[in-house]
């Protein structure tokens, strides 16, 4: 039997209807399996959402749903794990695009459970309804069969699958079962239990392989469960990536008609030419701080990750968010000696040691690593004078002066020891009545207010465009004591509120502990640790 496919010049096949029936099957095969191995492919053409005029569209991923699929595919590539935490404006289409991964997840692989959770009933329902329309509209060629109808359970006993949707009211969430996905949806909104919700849930997922964790939500305050779980994964410490979608992304946060003489103010101004906003944005957005008032359009529609959290000190904050936000867009080049800034770590437990490099009014970056103990730090800042040849370089060395110690030893003379509760350079004055006024309480507020003071100068600062940065630079505040003393707010206050050291800030306010044009030539400041015996480690 020939079993030859015909073709349109052979005489079995004279119309070429067996290859274009081939053609279509192959076609038809290569779609079905992009289906299931191209998840934008797969939302396109296999998923429907209702826009706002009512009507079923196909999945097309906005701006923002792009940025988070980019995160996200690039993280799942490297590790082999989806663990995202998701900071965000409102109405992004983050819930949208979870909701949608999680059904194409629970569909493609057999014994895939995963748990919805959202602050409430009402959210709970709005989600498993965006999931149910996914499933009803989905081709029939693979789409999987249902089980039993349920208020809150989508199941595919066929291939073992399928997920729950619940709120964060609801008791012993997930605890002792095992999930291959979870979204934790609104997390800033859960209330008290928060954190004992997202402990059973994390515990719920193993550290597998195509396992995925997205946890999203607007911000709500600084200090509370999510604010936590932000700053340890844009920190680096813990194994999620932190993704940020400011409100721009989304095309119709904008007016399309402009009102008769809209004109933007100066500041206004300013604010859309540091993030490339057009007119039309500028004023969707001032009509929406004129409804929520200029806190709360932060925190619902951030521009940044710093904005998002809000905290009832922000208008005491010492340095203002704005001075900041002016600093990572402003255009200055650095001249003059290179300065360098050092928090070293003094264990190998998990802490983070943190260089920051300025010359003149420019940071030119910051650096972190973990996991390196005194002679570690040692030896990385050893390589760094050694190829840079700054001109001086400020160490913390409150508590433990190892790292300076050491580089001293070796005859590296640049290197400055600086405790940042030693007795400040400034001394206080007397006022006409012979009192003492003024003066900071010890070098770490000096430091800071000469690092506002280049802020506040008509020439500024350039930092690096960090939100971590951002973040560590505008979290305390400040007061005076009874003799005029400035004093800033505690280091465990703001680990408190942060959740974590402000290790960048403090590297970056070190290269002002000889003020803004230090160039290596003021001499070592007064330091009395005592040196301390080395092992030989190679560094000479």
């Amino acid at each position: 039997m020939d079993t030859s496919m015909g073709t349109p010049e052979d005489d079995n096949d004279p119309d070429g209807i067996l290859e274009g029936q081939m053609a279509a099957w192959l076609a038809d095969k290569a779609h079905r399996r992009r289906l299931l191995e191209d998840f934008p492919y797969f939302c396109e053409h296999a998923l429907k959402l209702r826009a706002e005029s009512g009507e079923l569209i196909p999945l097309i991923f906005n701006r923002s749903q792009r940025r988070l699929w980019a995160a996200i595919e690039k993280q799942w590539k490297e590790t082999g794990r989806i663990r995202v935490v998701i900071c965000k404006a409102r109405q992004q289409g983050a819930s949208t695009l979870t909701a949608a991964l999680f059904y194409w997840l629970a569909i493609r692989k057999r014994g895939q459970r995963g748990y919805i959770i959202a602050h409430r009933q009402q959210s709970v329902s709005d989600l498993f309804g965006i999931v149910n329309r996914y499933h009803d509209n989905c081709p029939e060629e693979i789409k999987p069969k249902t089980g039993a109808a349920s208020a809150n359970e989508l199941s595919f006993p066929e291939i073992d699958s399928g997920y729950r949707v619940g709120s964060a009211g609801s008791e012993g969430l997930a605890r002792g079962s095992t999930l291959q996905f979870a979204h934790l949806s609104e997390v800033a909104l859960w209330g008290d239990g928060a954190e004992d919700h997202v402990a059973g849930l994390l515990q719920a997922v193993p550290d597998i392989p195509d396992t995925a964790i997205i946890i999203e939500s607007t911000a709500l305050q600084m200090g509370d469960t999510f604010h936590r779980l932000w700053n340890n994964a844009e920190g680096g410490n813990s194994d999620f990536t932190s993704i940020f979608t400011p409100w721009y992304l989304k095309d119709a946060y904008q007016d399309a008609k402009l009102p008769a003489g809209f004109e933007m103010t100066e500041t206004e101004q300013e604010y859309a030419k540091q993030h490339k906003l057009s007119v039309n944005q500028m004023c969707w957005r001032r009509r929406k701080i004129l409804q929520l008032g200029e806190n709360k359009f932060k925190s619902e529609f951030p521009i940044n990750a710093v904005e998002c959290f809000q905290f009832a000190e922000a208008e005491l904050a010492f340095i203002p968010g704005e001075l900041i936000a002016r600093a990572r867009k402003s255009k200055l080049h650095g001249s003059g000696a290179l300065i360098i800034g050092f928090d070293p770590a003094y264990s190998e437990s998990g802490d983070w040691a943190v260089m920051a490099w300025r010359r003149g009014r420019e940071v030119i970056k910051t650096e972190k690593r973990r996991g390196l103990n005194a002679m570690g730090c040692a030896g990385w800042l050893k390589s760094v004078i050694d190829a840079e040849r700054p001109g001086a370089v400020y160490v913390d060395a409150t508590g433990v002066g190892a790292v300076a110690d050491r580089l001293l030893e070796q005859g590296y003379s640049q290197v400055k020891p600086v405790i940042f509760s030693g007795k400040a350079q400034e001394p206080q004055r007397m006022d006409d009545n012979g009192r003492l006024v003024g003066g900071f309480q010890n070098r770490r507020a000096e430091m800071y207010h000469r690092l506002l003071e280049a802020l506040q100068s008509e020439e500024g600062l350039r930092l690096p465009d960090s939100d971590t940065l951002h973040a560590d630079l505008t979290c305390f505040t400040s007061r005076h004591d009874s003799t005029g003393r400035m004093v800033l707010e505690s280091k465990d206050a703001i680990r408190r509120k942060l959740g974590r050291s402000p290790d960048e800030a403090d590297a970056v306010a070190l290269t002002f502990a000889d003020g803004l044009h230090a160039t290596g030539s003021h001499g070592n400041m007064p330091y009395h640790g005592k040196p301390l015996p080395y092992p030989d480690l190679g560094i000479y």
